[in-house]
């Protein structure tokens, strides 16, 4: 099994005993009655080579559950990494790697929390999950598959109507040919053209049939090399 401990901490390894050949739970003999019974710890520091480290105390086990514990002192689990082989002819062979971690390793932990917080808080509803799957539930999948041939975007409304399409952003220009047509015929040989001194023209457009009252007027201003003719 593996554990992790705080470096130079003292500290209490938890283990369960197997009965020999069994997966029963080993209770009920102390340590000290076990038959060839010993505890091997060993460690390495900054990847060196492995030390043998003696342990003062001894296996012990927790009131008759087959849950055994080993106490281990600050200076004892003062290294990098440990490993601790339990045998004994009755029990299966434990053996516990222990991975320290200093309070250095800790701080520098916190410190890299800390900052990630400080983002976190920043952001809408503190970063809450559900905040930004709401924004982005609606987004595609692989937005760069987009077909412009085949698909639409509701790139907005308007006056309530979704434009789906570049015609709906075009003025009404279906009556224009009619209107013209028919100003050019109600006004052909009866429009009177006045200029106004101003750079402009005022257009008077009278009935062909009495009675010949104008029928639209309008001034305008002509193009630079239109010529105007009465």
């Amino acid at each position: 099994m593996e554990v992790n401990r705080l470096k130079n901490t003292a500290t209490k390894l938890l283990f369960p005993f197997l009965a020999v050949g069994t997966t029963d739970l080993f209770t009920g003999t102390a340590w000290g009655a076990l038959t060839n019974a010993a505890l091997i710890a060993r460690y390495t520091d900054a990847n060196g080579a492995l030390t043998t480290q003696g342990i003062a105390a001894v296996p012990i086990e927790d009131v008759a559950t087959g849950e055994w514990y080993l106490a281990m002192t600050a200076p004892e689990i003062n290294h990098d990494i440990m490993s601790v082989k339990i045998v004994a002819d009755e029990i299966e062979t434990q053996t516990i790697l222990i991975n320290t971690l200093s309070l250095t390793n800790i701080a520098t932990v916190d410190a890299v929390v800390d900052a990630i917080k400080l983002i976190t808080d920043a952001l809408p509803d503190a970063g809450a999950l559900t905040t930004i799957i709401n924004k982005t539930d609606n987004l595609p999948a692989t937005p760069s598959s987009f077909d412009a041939s085949t698909e639409e975007v509701d790139i907005g409304a308007v006056t309530g109507t979704p434009v789906t399409d570049v015609d709906d952003f075009k003025a009404d220009v279906a009556t224009i040919a009619t209107r013209i047509e028919f100003l050019y015929n109600t006004g052909k040989g009866n429009v009177v053209a006045v200029d106004n001194g101003d750079g402009t023209v005022t257009l008077t457009f009278k009935r062909p049939v009495a009675p010949f009252d104008p029928v639209f007027v309008c001034t305008v201003t002509p193009l630079v090399g239109t010529r105007v003719v009465p």
